[in-house]
């Protein structure tokens, strides 16, 4: 049994780091209001988000910004 949970756990863990993919994006463009739009823009294409309303756009910079306090 602990080697049938093993393959399952192993298996399932290529198959989750093979559809996460990273975002990168560079500091710059967390210097101004075109940057991070640019970023956003980049970051809706990427993730087929639809969504352009100014609230969700002020979510993002909120989360951008504090991911990059918290990663640098």
């Amino acid at each position: 049994m602990k080697i049938n949970n093993f393959i399952f756990f192993s298996l399932s863990l290529v198959l989750i780091l093979g559809v996460v993919e990273s975002f990168n994006y560079h500091e710059q463009e967390l210097e101004s209001e075109e940057g991070f739009q640019g970023l956003y823009d980049r970051w809706r294409e990427h993730h087929k988000v639809t969504d352009r309303s100014p609230q969700r756009f002020n979510v993002f910079k909120h989360n951008v910004r504090n991911i990059h306090k918290k990663t640098r």
